[in-house]
C-alpha cells in the first residue's frame, strides 16, 4: 500500500483521535489568531476613530496668535484650486448649566461658519449656530444635563496680543463668558465627534458661530485655526502639509506676524513695531539681517515707564510718570548747544531739556529713576536704578519723536495723562499741570536716554520670552529710498526670512499625524498574545500527547511496517504527513474560533476591562493577511510539538514495537536518587532564602527579591520533588486495602519521573505567575501622604482652561482672583504649588494613541526645592542628585538639551524611551529640542505630562501664560473642601480639581485590568493544561494496560484501580498547584503587607477550585479505558 493511502486510511480509520488532536490545534489556533485579530482590531478601530474626527480635513495652520481671517483666501489662491481653507476659531474652555449646576472641563470651543461643512462628508451633520445658538456634542450635552432650548455658559481664555505676564500685560482679562442657547446635539458619529487631536474618548465640543466669538474675543476678521481640504467629491484629493507651507510662506505679511511697519516721513525713518509692545528677539535678528541685506542702518530702541525721575540728595523734585528710552546711537541727539551728544558710559544717563528744567538737574548730577518689574507668578515689584547726569539734549530731531514709544491702548491714545487706564496702579494725584501740559505737546516723547544695553538689563530680563526692544528704527542712507517700495521690500525681505513656522504658524499634517498615532501605544496584538500564551502552550502540549498517544496506541503496526520494508524516515515522514493533515484541518477549524475568540475579548475591552481603554467604539476588524498569519503560525506550533512527539517512538526497535514497547524506558524506576540532584535542590532552596533575606533588609527591592526568591522557591520544589520521585519506596505493599490501592497510585507517579516533572513544572510555574501577579496590583491609596510615595505627599491635584497668573499662596494673589473668604480660610491650612501647561497629547497610559506631542509642564523652583514622589530611576552621569533628583531639572546639558522628569510607566510604554535617553520635541518656533531624561518616577500623579523647569519652560514657549496645573498640600479638612471651593471661585477659569487618590486610581486601574485580564485568560489555559493531565494518564495506562489486567486477575476491583489512577492525577495536581501557590503567596504576603495591600483569595481560590475540577474531569475521562478494557486480550499481550 502506498504511504499516501496508508495516511489515508489512518485519518479515517482514528477519526475520533485525529478529532480530539485537530481540536487540540483548533485551540491554538483560535488564541494565537485571535490575540493577533485583537491587534488590529484595535489598530483600525482606532484609526477609524481618528480619521471620522477629522472628516475631510487634510492638514491646517495652527497658529499660537490670531491671524486675519483673510489668510483663509490667500492659502486657496497659492494653492490653485487644488485645496479649500476654512476658517477656525479653535480654543479650549468651560462649559455649565445654570439651570441644574453641572460643569465640563476641558470642553473643545470651536468658532465655525458655513465654510465648515467642508470639513465633513455630509453636509447634513454640520452645526450652523446662528449668532446667540450654540451646537452641542452628544457628550458634552449629556455631562452638562443639557437639552435643547437650555441656556449654557461658555467660558473661553481671552486672547491678547501684549503677554500678560509682562508688564504692560492686562491680567484683569483672563477669560471671556459667552451666554447662548443650545439648539443642537450632534452624535459623536456626525459632527459631534469632530476633533483635531486623535482621542478615544467622545469629544465635548461646543460649536459657536464664528462672528459671535469674534466680537466676544474683541478679535474681529481674525481667526487662530486654518484647515485645509482637499478638493473632489468621494475620494478627495491628497493635500499635502508641505505644500501648504511652501505656499504660505509666499504670501505672509508682517501683519500675519502681529508685526506693523510705520513711516515716520518727518523725522525720516522706518519703524519696526509689534502687536507685543516687545519685538521677539528671533524677528529682531531677521529684521537685522534684512536691513543689512537691504542696505539699511538699524538701530534699537526700548522704551520703559518710569514711575518717578528724581535728583539724589537732601531735597529731591521729582517728575512722574515719564518714558525712558534706552538708545543703540545717542550721538543721533543733540545737547542744547548744539554739539553731537557723545556716547554714554555706564550708569550715564541723557535728559531731555523740559526734564532738566523741571528736575533742575545739570551734568554730573545723580538721578534716580524709579519703575515697575514683574516678578513670579504676577507680582508687582518697585525697583529703583540710579544714574549720572551725561548732558542735557534739545527736544529736536530723534529727542522730540513720540514715534519712540509704542503705542499702547488706553495710555498713548488717551487725551490726558489724568485718563491713563494702565494695566498697573498709578498715583493720579501725582501728575501736576505741568505733566498735563508736557502731554498735550510731546504725548509721550521720552524724557531721559540711557544706553540700549543698558536699558535691556533693567527692563528687558525675560529676552528669551518677550524680547528686548519696543521697535527697531531702519534708516537709509538715501533719504529718497524711504517710500512704500522700500518698505514692502523691508516686509517681503522679513517674512522670507521668518517662515511660518517661527511666527507661530504651524503647518500641521493633521491626517499623517492622525494615522500614525492610531498605531497606537500599546500593541494590543502582542500584549494578547502573552495574555493567551498559557493558553497556546496548553494547546500545543496537548496536541503533541494527544498525537503520541494515538501513535502509542498502534505501536504494533508501526512494527509492522517497519518490518516489511519501511524505512524509519519514511514511518516518519508518514506520521508528521498525518499529524500535519490533522493539524490543517484543526487549524481551519480555530480560524473562525479565533474571530469568535477576538469578538469576546473586544466585548471584554468594551465591558469588563473598559477600565484599561476607556474606548467604547472598539469593533472587529477581520485581515486575510492575520488569518493567513496565525495559520502558518498554529501549523509551526503544531510541527514542532509532532516532531518531539514522534521522534522517540519512531526510533524504537521495530521488534519492540511488535510487542508494544514505546520506547520509554523504566530503568529509573529501579534506580536512588543520583548526587547532582539533592545538591541542585539544596543550592536552590538556600539561594531563595538568601535573595528572599536581601528583599527583606534593603539590599534590593522588596518586590524583587521576594518575587526572586519565590521563583527560585519553585524551581527548589522541583528539585526536591525530583529528589522524592528517585526514592524507592521502603516499604512493600502487600496488603489489598483502600490505602495500599492510594499508595500503589504514588508509586506509579515514580515510573514516569520525567513525565511527571514535567506536568507539575508546567503547572507549578503558571501558578505561581498567575498568583504572584497579585503582588503588581496596584493600591492607588498606599502612601496618600508620603512625601517619597506616589502622590508626593499631595492631596489635590487641579488644572485650568485658563492660566491663572496670580499667586494662589498670597493674598494678593487671593485678592486679584476674587476668592472667597471661605476658600482662603481653607486655603491657609494648604499650600499650591503651582506649574505652568503646555497643552498636547496625553503621556500616560490612558491614551490608545501614541502621543506625538506630550504635555510638558514647568515646575517652579519652590516646587523643585520640595520635591518629593517616588523615583524608579535617577540618572548619575549629571552630578549628584544628593536626597533630592528634582534638582536635576536645574543642570545645564551639552547640545542644547534639556533635563525632563516623566513617569517610568508612560516614558517606558508610551514614548518608547528610558532613563539618560532623549525625547525630541518642537519648540514654539518648530526647531527640535532634545529632552533628556534625568530621573523618572514610580506610578506617579505626574503620568500625564513630562516635566522641565520653569526656567527651560519659558525658552522653549515663551507665548504660553500663567499657570495651569496645580499640586495642592493641605491636611485632611481642607482637602475635603477645596475642591468645591476652588471650582466654585474660580469657575470663570474652567478650574478642575480632582482629589490625588481618584487620579492615582484612574492610573492605576489599567495595569490592575491588564493584569486581571492576564490572570483570568492564564488560568483558562492552566485549565486547559489540566485537561491535557487526561490524555497523560491515557497515556499511562495504555502503557501499563497489561499490568492492570493482572491486578484485576489477582482481585482488585474497577473500582480500586479507578481510585488509583484518580490519585496518580490528583496528586500531580496538588503538587504542582502547591509548587506554585506556596511559593507565590510566600512571595507577595510580604510586599502586600508592606504597601498595605490584601491577597485576592478569591482570585486565587477561583483558579485551584477550577483546576481541581478539571483535574477531576481529566481524571473520569482516564478512568473509562481502565472500566472498560478487556482482561484477557490484555493478559495476552502481557
Amino acid at each position: 500500500m502506498a504511504p499516501g493511502r496508508i495516511v489515508w486510511r489512518s485519518l479515517t480509520h482514528y477519526w475520533r483521535t485525529n478529532l480530539a488532536t485537530a481540536l487540540g490545534v483548533a485551540v491554538g489556533a483560535a488564541a494565537l489568531t485571535g490575540a493577533l485579530l485583537v491587534g488590529d482590531s484595535m489598530r483600525g478601530s482606532l484609526r477609524d476613530m481618528a480619521l471620522r474626527r477629522l472628516g475631510r480635513v487634510e492638514c491646517g495652520v495652527l497658529a499660537t496668535r490670531f491671524v486675519p481671517e483673510n489668510l483663509v483666501e490667500r492659502v486657496e489662491a497659492a494653492c490653485a484650486g487644488r485645496a479649500r481653507a476654512v476658517p477656525l476659531i479653535w480654543m479650549t474652555g468651560s462649559a455649565s448649566n445654570p439651570e441644574s449646576g453641572a460643569l465640563a472641563h476641558q470642553v473643545q470651543v470651536y468658532g465655525v461658519e458655513q465654510r465648515f461643512e467642508l470639513t465633513r462628508e455630509s453636509t447634513d451633520d454640520v452645526p450652523r449656530p446662528a449668532s446667540l445658538d450654540v451646537v452641542l456634542s452628544a457628550a458634552l450635552a449629556e455631562e452638562l444635563s443639557a437639552r435643547l432650548g437650555d441656556d449654557v455658559l461658555i467660558r473661553v481664555p481671552q486672547p491678547a496680543d501684549v503677554a500678560r505676564e509682562s508688564l504692560m500685560g492686562r491680567r484683569d482679562l483672563a477669560t471671556t463668558g459667552l451666554r447662548l442657547t443650545v439648539r443642537g446635539i450632534s452624535p459623536r458619529r456626525s459632527a459631534g465627534g469632530f476633533g483635531l487631536t486623535p482621542s478615544a474618548q467622545a469629544p465635548r465640543s461646543a460649536f459657536v458661530e464664528l462672528a459671535a466669538l469674534q466680537r466676544a474675543l474683541g478679535q474681529r476678521g481674525r481667526v487662530n485655526t486654518v484647515l485645509v481640504t482637499g478638493v473632489g467629491a468621494g475620494e478627495p484629493r491628497r493635500v499635502e502639509a508641505r505644500e501648504v507651507e511652501s505656499a504660505l510662506g509666499k504670501l505672509l505679511t508682517a501683519r500675519d506676524a502681529g508685526l506693523r511697519l510705520r513711516e515716520d516721513e518727518q523725522v525720516g525713518y522706518l519703524a519696526l513695531e509689534s502687536d507685543a509692545i516687545l519685538i521677539d528677539e528671533g524677528v529682531e535678528e531677521a529684521a537685522r539681517q534684512s536691513a543689512t541685506r537691504l542696505g539699511l542702518q538699524a538701530d534699537g530702541v526700548l522704551v520703559h515707564l518710569a514711575n518717578r525721575i528724581e535728583t539724589v540728595g537732601d531735597a529731591p523734585a521729582g517728575i512722574p510718570y515719564s518714558t525712558v528710552a534706552g538708545i543703540e546711537r545717542p550721538e543721533e541727539l543733540r545737547l542744547l548747544d548744539g554739539a553731537q551728544a557723545s556716547g554714554l558710559a555706564d550708569g550715564e544717563i541723557l535728559l531731555n531739556e523740559w526734564a532738566a528744567r523741571e528736575l533742575r538737574a545739570g551734568k554730573g548730577q545723580r538721578v534716580r529713576l524709579v519703575y515697575y518689574a514683574m516678578g513670579e507668578q504676577g507680582r508687582l515689584l518697585t525697583r529703583a536704578a540710579e544714574f549720572t547726569v551725561a548732558g542735557v539734549v534739545a527736544l529736536a530731531g530723534v529727542a522730540a519723536d513720540p514715534g519712540l514709544a509704542p503705542a499702547y491702548p488706553g495710555v498713548t491714545d488717551a487725551a490726558r495723562m489724568s485718563d491713563w487706564n494702565p494695566p498697573f496702579p498709578i498715583d493720579l494725584g501725582a501728575i501736576r499741570p505741568q505733566d498735563e501740559a508736557y502731554w498735550d505737546a510731546h504725548r509721550a516723547t521720552p524724557k531721559a536716554f540711557v544706553r540700549l544695553d543698558e536699558a535691556q538689563r533693567l527692563w528687558a530680563d525675560r529676552p528669551e520670552r518677550y524680547g528686548r526692544l519696543t521697535s527697531l528704527r531702519l534708516v537709509s542712507a538715501a533719504p529718497s529710498r524711504h517710500s512704500l517700495a522700500l518698505a514692502d521690500a523691508f516686509e517681503r525681505e522679513l517674512m522670507d526670512r521668518l517662515g511660518a513656522a517661527a511666527i507661530g504658524l504651524g503647518v500641521q499634517p493633521l491626517r499623517d499625524q492622525a494615522l500614525a498615532a492610531s498605531r497606537g501605544s500599546t500593541d494590543f496584538g502582542g500584549l494578547f498574545i502573552g495574555f493567551s500564551l498559557f493558553l497556546i502552550v496548553s494547546s500545543a502540549m496537548l496536541v503533541a500527547l494527544l498525537f503520541r498517544l494515538g501513535v502509542e496506541r498502534r505501536s504494533a503496526q508501526l512494527g509492522v511496517l517497519l518490518s516489511t520494508g519501511h524505512t524509519r524516515r519514511c514511518v516518519t515522514r508518514m506520521l508528521m504527513q498525518e499529524g500535519l493533515s490533522v493539524s490543517a484541518i484543526g487549524a481551519a477549524i480555530g480560524l473562525p474560533a479565533a474571530a469568535l475568540y477576538a469578538a469576546a475579548m473586544l466585548h471584554g475591552l468594551r465591558t469588563w476591562w473598559s477600565a484599561a481603554v476607556g474606548a467604547p467604539e472598539i469593533m472587529l476588524h477581520l485581515s486575510w493577511r492575520t488569518f493567513v498569519v496565525g495559520y502558518a503560525a498554529t501549523l509551526a506550533v503544531s510541527a514542532i510539538a509532532i516532531w518531539l512527539a514522534t521522534r522517540r517512538i519512531a526510533a524504537t526497535p521495530p521488534a519492540a514495537l511488535l510487542a508494544g514497547a514505546t520506547g520509554t524506558p523504566e530503568a529509573r524506576e529501579q534506580r536512588g536518587p543520583g548526587a547532582r540532584t539533592p545538591t541542585l535542590a539544596w543550592v536552590t532552596t538556600v539561594a531563595a532564602a538568601s535573595v528572599a533575606a536581601i528583599g527583606a533588609f534593603g539590599g534590593i527591592s522588596q518586590a524583587a527579591g521576594f518575587f526572586g526568591g519565590g521563583a527560585l522557591m519553585v524551581v527548589a520544589g522541583l528539585a526536591w520533588l525530583r529528589v522524592g520521585l528517585d526514592c524507592r519506596g521502603r516499604r512493600a505493599i502487600d496488603r489489598p486495602t483502600a490505602w495500599a490501592v492510594l499508595r500503589l497510585g504514588m508509586r506509579n507517579v515514580r515510573r514516569q519521573a520525567g513525565r511527571s516533572m514535567l506536568t507539575a513544572g508546567l503547572m507549578g510555574s503558571a501558578t505561581f505567575l498567575i498568583v504572584a501577579l497579585s503582588a503588581f496590583q496596584i493600591d492607588a491609596g498606599r502612601g496618600a501622604g508620603d512625601i517619597r510615595g506616589s502622590s508626593g505627599g499631595f492631596s489635590l491635584i487641579a488644572e485650568s482652561a485658563a492660566p491663572l497668573l496670580f499667586d494662589l499662596n498670597t493674598a494678593d494673589g487671593r485678592e486679584a482672583l476674587g476668592i472667597a473668604e471661605d476658600t482662603r480660610a481653607a486655603l491657609d491650612r494648604a499650600r499650591v504649588y503651582a506649574l505652568r501647561l503646555r497643552g498636547g497629547d496625553e503621556a500616560s497610559c490612558l491614551n490608545l494613541y501614541q502621543p506625538r506631542e506630550p504635555r510638558i509642564a514647568g515646575a517652579t523652583s519652590a516646587l523643585i526645592e520640595r520635591g518629593g514622589f517616588a523615583m524608579a530611576a535617577v540618572s548619575r552621569r549629571w552630578g549628584p542628585a544628593g536626597d533630592n533628583p528634582w534638582r536635576l531639572l536645574n543642570a545645564e546639558l551639552p547640545g542644547g538639551e534639556i533635563p525632563v522628569i516623566g513617569d517610568e510607566a508612560a516614558v517606558r510604554w508610551q514614548l518608547k524611551r528610558g532613563l539618560d535617553e532623549v525625547l525630541v520635541v518642537r519648540n514654539e518656533r518648530g526647531a527640535e529640542v532634545g529632552l533628556r531624561f534625568v530621573a523618572l518616577l514610580s506610578g506617579s500623579l505626574l503620568q500625564s505630562e513630562l516635566v522641565i523647569s520653569e526656567a527651560h519652560f519659558t525658552r522653549l514657549f515663551p507665548s504660553v501664560e500663567g499657570y495651569r496645573l496645580f499640586l495642592v498640600q493641605a491636611d485632611s479638612r481642607a482637602a475635603e473642601r477645596l475642591p468645591a471651593l476652588l471650582e466654585r471661585d474660580l469657575a470663570a477659569h474652567g478650574f478642575d480639581v480632582t482629589p490625588a487618590g481618584e487620579r492615582l486610581r484612574a492610573f492605576s486601574v489599567v495595569q490592575n485590568t491588564y493584569l486581571s485580564a492576564f490572570q483570568a485568560l492564564g488560568g483558562l489555559g492552566l485549565v486547559l493544561g489540566t485537561v491535557g493531565l487526561a490524555a497523560v494518564l491515557l497515556r499511562g495506562v495504555w502503557e501499563r494496560r497489561g499490568e492492570l489486567a493482572l491486578l484485576r486477575a489477582l482481585g482488585y476491583s474497577r473500582r480500586a484501580l479507578g481510585a488509583m489512577i484518580m490519585a496518580e492525577n490528583l496528586l500531580l495536581v496538588s503538587v504542582g498547584l502547591a509548587l506554585g501557590a506556596l511559593p507565590a503567596l510566600a512571595a507577595i504576603l510580604p510586599v502586600l503587607a508592606g504597601r498595605g495591600g490584601a491577597v485576592p483569595w478569591a482570585t486565587i481560590a477561583l483558579t485551584i477550585a477550577g483546576v481541581f475540577a478539571a483535574a477531576a474531569v481529566s481524571g473520569a475521562v482516564a478512568l473509562r479505558p481502565v472500566l472498560r478494557a478487556p482482561l484477557l486480550g490484555a493478559l495476552r499481550a502481557e
